[in-house]
């Protein structure tokens, strides 16, 4: 979060659209901040198709060339065959998406699906984290750390909150402190 994941990719997305390649961008259904767009917060925006399950892109993708997925760590593991389908009918495929959950654990299918990349671009956020003389720290920022006491009994799947950084903040290796699990 905060690492400008979003703009990459739709930087990307615009100069295949300038080479006047077809692109179709996906995010999932959960993701509700900004209705049918991917935004970043630099102002860069691009429509997107909305689906439940990364199965529902394969008829949506059938005439693009380009494919750009948003937030991919909130799709199933199916996801990684669908974009293994999308490679070999010869599409450009573009991910974005957290590769640690809150607690720094892999994501979903990220690890899988870093791991089958041609190409990963690993992107930082500065850590803003308060040191003891006030100034934020500023390292690299490599967690996403819950600020929220979300109470939940499943402590192998807590809820998950998307926002725009109300209950986020990025956090170094020094200062992230997985959150405690509070069973109500």
């Amino acid at each position: 979060m905060f690492s400008k994941k979003t703009a990459a990719m739709l930087d990307s997305i615009e100069k295949q659209e300038y080479a006047e390649r077809r692109v179709v961008i996906f995010k999932p259904e959960a993701d509700t901040r900004t209705g049918a767009w991917v935004e970043s917060r630099d102002g860069s925006r691009h429509h997107a198709v909305i689906v439940k399950t990364a199965s529902e892109m394969l008829p949506h993708a059938e005439h693009a060339d380009v494919i750009g997925i948003e937030e991919a760590q909130f799709f199933d593991y199916t996801v990684v065959s669908v974009i293994e389908s999308f490679v070999a009918h010869g599409k450009v495929v573009y991910v974005a998406g957290l590769d640690t959950d809150c607690h720094g654990n892999p994501y979903g299918a990220m690890p899988q699906l870093m791991a089958i990349a041609q190409e990963v671009q690993k992107r930082y956020a500065v850590c803003t984290a308060r040191m003891a003389d006030k100034r934020v720290c500023g390292g690299r920022a490599v967690r996403s750390q819950l600020l929220a006491a979300v109470p939940h009994h499943d402590t192998q799947n807590p809820p998950v909150i998307i926002d725009d950084g109300q209950n986020y903040a990025p956090r170094c290796l020094d200062h992230f402190l997985p959150p405690l699990v509070h069973k109500p």
